[in-house]
């Protein structure tokens, strides 16, 4: 369903990988049987077993430091795995609950008969009416931080093109952040 909203290619190689990232955290939860291997590259020396979680966060939240200090690359530029962790960071502060919600929201919006934006803009900015919603706070601020073209206005104006405030649920994502208050400044 997400297919229909993403703004780049790129986009469409983050979505396979954040539901493998999700899977990951679920099997490989450090409760049963399942922990995967770390790896190096080159081959070299035998690495532990981690959790799936401790796997997400050892690969997908080393990448963007590079897009965010290089600031002549636009938003449209980011790879798959710089886009996986601006997401990943969400994940850690508000659980996976906020990306299930939004793939609930596209569905309900299917249903009502509504088409995703054609504008690549509008679909980020949708993007983030939705996350907003669903965290119960402003998620404008880490999005530009990250240079994406996402404006107070526009997000309104997403929200008032589709029922956000009707369809979206808002999570407790606080039962699941690494800290009180706001996002880190990632610039």
């Amino acid at each position: 369903m997400g297919h229909c909203y993403i703004p780049t290619g790129q986009w469409a190689e983050y979505q396979a990988n954040i539901k493998l990232s999700y899977a990951w955290e679920k099997i490989a939860d450090g409760n049963g049987d399942y922990l995967i291997r770390l790896w190096q590259q080159g081959g070299g020396r035998n690495l532990p077993k981690v959790t799936g979680r401790q796997f997400n966060d050892s690969y997908f939240l080393t990448h963007g430091m590079g897009y965010l200090a290089d600031n002549e690359r636009g938003w449209e530029t980011m790879k798959s795995d710089e886009i996986h962790r601006f997401h990943s960071l969400l994940v850690r502060r508000y659980g996976w609950d906020l990306l299930k919600q939004q793939y609930r929201t596209y569905v309900e919006f299917k249903k009502r008969g509504l088409e995703p934006p054609k504008d690549r803009e509008m679909k980020i900015n949708l993007k983030c009416a939705v996350l907003s919603k669903a965290a119960g706070k402003d998620l404008t601020k880490i999005y530009q931080q990250w240079r994406m073209p996402v404006t107070p206005e526009k997000v309104k104006e997403a929200m008032e093109k589709y029922p956000v405030k009707e369809v979206t649920q808002k999570i407790n994502g606080d039962r699941y952040g690494m800290y009180a208050g706001d996002l880190p400044d990632q610039s």
